[in-house]
Protein backbone atom coordinates (compact mmCIF):
# COMPACT_ATOMS: atom_id res chain seq x y z
CA UNK A 1 0.00 0.00 0.00
CA UNK A 2 3.03 2.30 1.11
CA UNK A 3 4.47 2.24 -2.52
CA UNK A 4 0.59 3.38 -4.06
CA UNK A 5 0.91 6.95 -1.89
CA UNK A 6 1.79 9.55 -4.15
CA UNK A 7 3.78 11.61 -1.05
CA UNK A 8 4.20 15.42 -1.93
CA UNK A 9 8.00 15.10 -0.30
CA UNK A 10 8.83 12.73 -2.57
CA UNK A 11 7.68 14.27 -5.44
CA UNK A 12 9.39 17.11 -4.58
CA UNK A 13 12.63 15.45 -4.09
CA UNK A 14 12.37 13.55 -7.36
CA UNK A 15 12.34 17.64 -8.78
CA UNK A 16 15.37 18.36 -7.23
CA UNK A 17 17.33 15.49 -7.59
CA UNK A 18 15.85 13.31 -10.53
CA UNK A 19 12.92 15.20 -12.50
CA UNK A 20 9.65 14.67 -12.18
CA UNK A 21 7.21 14.96 -15.29
CA UNK A 22 3.84 14.82 -12.91
CA UNK A 23 4.59 17.82 -11.39
CA UNK A 24 5.23 21.93 -12.64
CA UNK A 25 7.57 23.37 -10.25
CA UNK A 26 8.21 27.17 -10.42
CA UNK A 27 11.26 28.47 -10.24
CA UNK A 28 11.61 31.16 -7.63
CA UNK A 29 12.87 32.05 -4.43
CA UNK A 30 10.24 30.67 -2.67
CA UNK A 31 10.36 27.14 -4.63
CA UNK A 32 6.85 27.58 -4.68
CA UNK A 33 5.39 24.57 -6.43
CA UNK A 34 2.41 24.24 -9.13
CA UNK A 35 -0.02 21.50 -10.19
CA UNK A 36 -2.24 22.46 -12.86
CA UNK A 37 -4.78 19.81 -14.86
CA UNK A 38 -3.43 16.79 -12.76
CA UNK A 39 -5.37 13.83 -12.15
CA UNK A 40 -3.99 11.69 -8.87
CA UNK A 41 -5.94 8.06 -9.97
CA UNK A 42 -4.48 7.00 -5.93
CA UNK A 43 -4.16 8.61 -2.50
CA UNK A 44 -2.10 11.40 -2.04
CA UNK A 45 -0.88 11.98 1.24
CA UNK A 46 1.29 14.79 2.86
CA UNK A 47 2.94 12.75 5.13
CA UNK A 48 6.09 11.88 4.55
CA UNK A 49 7.59 10.48 7.89
CA UNK A 50 10.97 10.92 6.66
CA UNK A 51 10.33 15.08 7.02
CA UNK A 52 8.72 14.64 10.20
CA UNK A 53 10.04 16.58 13.11
CA UNK A 54 8.54 15.07 16.82
CA UNK A 55 7.22 17.66 18.65
CA UNK A 56 6.24 15.43 21.80
CA UNK A 57 5.51 11.99 23.01
CA UNK A 58 3.76 10.46 20.07
CA UNK A 59 3.23 13.84 18.52
CA UNK A 60 4.93 14.46 14.87
CA UNK A 61 4.75 17.25 12.36
CA UNK A 62 5.44 17.03 8.30
CA UNK A 63 6.36 20.96 7.87
CA UNK A 64 6.43 22.16 3.94
CA UNK A 65 8.43 25.80 3.81
CA UNK A 66 6.72 26.17 -0.15
CA UNK A 67 3.28 27.56 -1.51
CA UNK A 68 2.22 24.95 -3.08
CA UNK A 69 -0.70 25.01 -5.12
CA UNK A 70 -2.87 22.84 -7.50
CA UNK A 71 -5.22 24.48 -10.03
CA UNK A 72 -8.32 22.08 -11.87
CA UNK A 73 -6.81 19.21 -10.45
CA UNK A 74 -8.64 16.03 -9.43
CA UNK A 75 -7.87 13.45 -7.08
CA UNK A 76 -9.40 10.26 -7.10
CA UNK A 77 -8.35 8.64 -4.06
CA UNK A 78 -8.06 10.08 -0.56
CA UNK A 79 -6.11 13.32 0.12
CA UNK A 80 -4.34 12.70 3.66
CA UNK A 81 -2.45 15.75 5.95
CA UNK A 82 -3.09 13.60 8.89
CA UNK A 83 -2.43 10.32 10.02
CA UNK A 84 -2.85 8.88 12.99
CA UNK A 85 -1.26 5.25 13.96
CA UNK A 86 -0.72 3.42 17.18
CA UNK A 87 2.56 4.75 17.86
CA UNK A 88 2.27 8.45 16.46
CA UNK A 89 -0.09 11.13 14.86
CA UNK A 90 1.47 12.70 12.33
CA UNK A 91 0.15 16.19 11.12
CA UNK A 92 0.90 19.22 8.85
CA UNK A 93 2.03 22.66 8.39
CA UNK A 94 2.49 24.80 5.36
CA UNK A 95 4.80 27.86 5.58
CA UNK A 96 3.25 29.11 2.56
CA UNK A 97 -0.24 29.81 0.47
CA UNK A 98 -1.96 26.37 0.15
CA UNK A 99 -3.90 26.64 -2.91
CA UNK A 100 -6.88 24.15 -4.00
CA UNK A 101 -8.42 26.42 -6.89
CA UNK A 102 -11.35 24.49 -8.81
CA UNK A 103 -10.07 20.83 -7.85
CA UNK A 104 -12.64 17.72 -7.46
CA UNK A 105 -12.09 15.83 -4.54
CA UNK A 106 -13.10 11.91 -5.26
CA UNK A 107 -12.42 10.24 -2.00
CA UNK A 108 -12.41 11.59 1.47
CA UNK A 109 -9.86 14.88 2.29
CA UNK A 110 -8.66 15.30 5.90
CA UNK A 111 -6.77 17.96 6.81
CA UNK A 112 -6.83 18.36 11.06
CA UNK A 113 -5.05 19.59 13.14
CA UNK A 114 -2.65 21.71 9.98
CA UNK A 115 -1.69 24.95 10.27
CA UNK A 116 -1.25 26.91 7.59
CA UNK A 117 0.82 30.04 7.57
CA UNK A 118 -0.54 31.60 4.06
CA UNK A 119 -3.71 32.20 2.19
CA UNK A 120 -5.59 28.64 2.33
CA UNK A 121 -7.66 28.76 -0.60
CA UNK A 122 -10.12 25.91 -1.67
CA UNK A 123 -12.55 28.27 -3.22
CA UNK A 124 -14.93 26.55 -6.60
CA UNK A 125 -13.88 22.96 -5.60
CA UNK A 126 -16.55 20.11 -5.22
CA UNK A 127 -15.81 17.45 -2.41
CA UNK A 128 -17.59 14.18 -2.81
CA UNK A 129 -16.63 12.26 0.15
CA UNK A 130 -15.83 13.40 3.96
CA UNK A 131 -14.23 16.32 4.72
CA UNK A 132 -12.22 17.05 7.93
CA UNK A 133 -10.37 20.49 8.70
CA UNK A 134 -11.02 19.95 12.39
CA UNK A 135 -8.31 22.07 14.92
CA UNK A 136 -7.63 23.21 11.56
CA UNK A 137 -5.14 26.13 12.55
CA UNK A 138 -5.29 29.18 9.52
CA UNK A 139 -2.82 32.03 10.39
CA UNK A 140 -4.37 34.23 7.80
CA UNK A 141 -7.64 34.30 5.49
CA UNK A 142 -9.24 31.11 4.01
CA UNK A 143 -11.46 31.03 1.72
CA UNK A 144 -14.10 28.34 0.67
CA UNK A 145 -16.41 30.25 -1.33
CA UNK A 146 -18.92 28.57 -4.00
CA UNK A 147 -17.56 24.86 -3.42
CA UNK A 148 -19.64 21.74 -2.73
CA UNK A 149 -19.84 19.67 -0.16
CA UNK A 150 -21.19 16.56 -0.62
CA UNK A 151 -20.14 14.33 2.28
CA UNK A 152 -19.76 14.93 6.15
CA UNK A 153 -18.01 17.91 6.55
CA UNK A 154 -16.32 18.88 10.05
CA UNK A 155 -14.49 21.87 11.48
CA UNK A 156 -14.72 21.11 14.70
CA UNK A 157 -12.17 23.20 16.90
CA UNK A 158 -10.58 24.96 13.81
CA UNK A 159 -8.90 28.84 14.55
CA UNK A 160 -9.31 31.09 11.93
CA UNK A 161 -7.47 34.16 12.53
CA UNK A 162 -7.94 35.71 9.36
CA UNK A 163 -10.76 36.55 6.94
CA UNK A 164 -12.75 33.17 6.18
CA UNK A 165 -15.48 33.04 3.34
CA UNK A 166 -17.88 30.26 2.06
CA UNK A 167 -20.29 32.53 0.19
CA UNK A 168 -22.41 30.60 -2.00
CA UNK A 169 -21.09 27.30 -0.66
CA UNK A 170 -23.62 24.12 -0.95
CA UNK A 171 -23.24 21.58 2.26
CA UNK A 172 -25.27 18.45 1.19
CA UNK A 173 -24.68 16.71 4.56
CA UNK A 174 -24.37 17.71 8.06
CA UNK A 175 -21.11 20.25 8.72
CA UNK A 176 -19.74 21.03 12.22
CA UNK A 177 -17.89 24.08 13.15
CA UNK A 178 -18.58 23.18 16.93
CA UNK A 179 -15.99 24.92 19.17
CA UNK A 180 -14.26 26.98 15.81
CA UNK A 181 -12.96 30.47 16.36
CA UNK A 182 -13.58 33.41 14.01
CA UNK A 183 -11.10 36.07 15.37
CA UNK A 184 -11.71 38.16 11.62
CA UNK A 185 -15.05 38.60 9.69
CA UNK A 186 -16.93 35.28 9.06
CA UNK A 187 -18.48 35.47 5.75
CA UNK A 188 -21.40 32.27 5.09
CA UNK A 189 -23.50 34.83 2.63
CA UNK A 190 -26.29 32.78 0.04
CA UNK A 191 -24.54 29.54 1.95
CA UNK A 192 -27.22 26.26 1.61
CA UNK A 193 -26.89 23.83 4.08
CA UNK A 194 -29.45 20.78 3.67
CA UNK A 195 -28.77 18.51 6.71
CA UNK A 196 -28.01 19.67 10.47
CA UNK A 197 -25.93 22.69 10.90
CA UNK A 198 -23.85 22.73 14.25
CA UNK A 199 -22.62 26.19 14.86
CA UNK A 200 -22.51 25.60 19.15
CA UNK A 201 -19.49 26.64 21.09
CA UNK A 202 -18.37 29.00 18.52
CA UNK A 203 -16.59 32.15 19.52
CA UNK A 204 -17.05 35.35 16.61
CA UNK A 205 -14.78 38.33 17.30
CA UNK A 206 -15.66 40.21 14.49
CA UNK A 207 -18.83 40.49 12.19
CA UNK A 208 -20.42 36.71 11.56
CA UNK A 209 -22.49 37.39 8.26
CA UNK A 210 -25.10 34.79 7.02
CA UNK A 211 -27.14 37.27 5.03
CA UNK A 212 -29.17 35.09 2.34
CA UNK A 213 -28.95 31.64 3.49
CA UNK A 214 -30.63 28.91 3.32
CA UNK A 215 -30.74 26.24 6.67
CA UNK A 216 -33.32 23.18 5.14
CA UNK A 217 -32.33 21.41 8.59
CA UNK A 218 -32.07 22.44 12.53
CA UNK A 219 -29.13 25.25 12.64
CA UNK A 220 -28.04 25.58 15.84
CA UNK A 221 -25.96 28.28 17.68
CA UNK A 222 -26.01 27.30 21.20
CA UNK A 223 -23.31 28.34 23.79
CA UNK A 224 -21.85 30.73 21.19
CA UNK A 225 -20.37 34.02 21.50
CA UNK A 226 -20.61 37.52 19.33
CA UNK A 227 -18.45 40.14 19.65
CA UNK A 228 -18.69 41.66 16.67
CA UNK A 229 -22.67 41.82 14.66
CA UNK A 230 -24.07 38.50 13.45
CA UNK A 231 -26.75 38.94 10.31
CA UNK A 232 -29.14 37.08 9.56
CA UNK A 233 -30.61 39.33 6.36
CA UNK A 234 -32.78 37.52 3.94
CA UNK A 235 -32.01 34.63 5.53
CA UNK A 236 -34.68 31.62 5.39
CA UNK A 237 -34.81 28.71 8.20
CA UNK A 238 -37.32 25.77 7.24
CA UNK A 239 -36.49 24.12 10.41
CA UNK A 240 -35.79 25.11 13.96
CA UNK A 241 -32.71 27.81 14.77
CA UNK A 242 -31.25 27.63 18.02
CA UNK A 243 -29.24 30.18 19.45
CA UNK A 244 -29.71 29.38 23.40
CA UNK A 245 -27.05 30.46 26.25
CA UNK A 246 -25.32 32.74 23.63
CA UNK A 247 -23.31 36.56 24.24
CA UNK A 248 -24.49 39.15 22.10
CA UNK A 249 -21.95 42.34 22.51
CA UNK A 250 -23.44 43.76 19.05
CA UNK A 251 -26.69 43.82 17.15
CA UNK A 252 -28.27 41.05 15.84
CA UNK A 253 -29.87 41.74 12.29
CA UNK A 254 -33.16 39.29 11.42
CA UNK A 255 -34.22 42.33 8.80
CA UNK A 256 -36.39 39.81 5.98
CA UNK A 257 -35.55 36.65 7.85
CA UNK A 258 -37.72 34.19 7.52
CA UNK A 259 -38.41 30.75 9.97
CA UNK A 260 -40.71 28.67 9.34
CA UNK A 261 -41.25 26.88 12.79
CA UNK A 262 -39.47 28.80 16.45
CA UNK A 263 -36.73 31.07 16.65
CA UNK A 264 -34.80 29.34 20.41
CA UNK A 265 -33.40 32.37 22.88
CA UNK A 266 -33.69 30.66 26.01
CA UNK A 267 -30.87 32.06 28.41
CA UNK A 268 -29.12 34.10 26.01
CA UNK A 269 -28.01 37.84 26.59
CA UNK A 270 -27.82 41.00 24.47
CA UNK A 271 -25.57 43.27 25.79
CA UNK A 272 -26.84 46.28 23.58
CA UNK A 273 -30.50 45.42 24.26
CA UNK A 274 -33.47 43.37 22.68
CA UNK A 275 -33.20 43.27 19.06
CA UNK A 276 -36.41 44.29 17.23
CA UNK A 277 -38.28 41.62 15.50
CA UNK A 278 -41.19 41.90 13.48
CA UNK A 279 -43.92 40.35 14.41
CA UNK A 280 -44.46 37.52 12.96
CA UNK A 281 -40.99 36.56 14.06
CA UNK A 282 -41.71 37.88 17.71
CA UNK A 283 -44.44 34.86 17.81
CA UNK A 284 -41.98 32.20 16.95
CA UNK A 285 -39.41 32.87 19.45
CA UNK A 286 -39.15 30.53 22.59
CA UNK A 287 -37.55 31.58 25.62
Amino acid sequence: MRNKLITIGLIIASILFQGCNDMKAQSTSNKAITFTNKVFKTTFSFIDTSLATYEATGLARVHYPYAVSFKECTFEGDVIAFLETNIKTFRTSFGAHLTFDNCTFRGDVNFRGSTVNGLINFQNCVFHGNVSFEEIESRSHAWFSKSYFKGETRFHNARFNGKVNFMESIFDSVVYFQGANFRDESQFSLASFWKYADFTLCYFDQAAIFNYCTFHHQAVFNNSRFNDRIEFTGTTFKNELYMNDCRFFDFLNTHKMNIEKNLHLNKSFFYRGDPVFSDELAAKILK
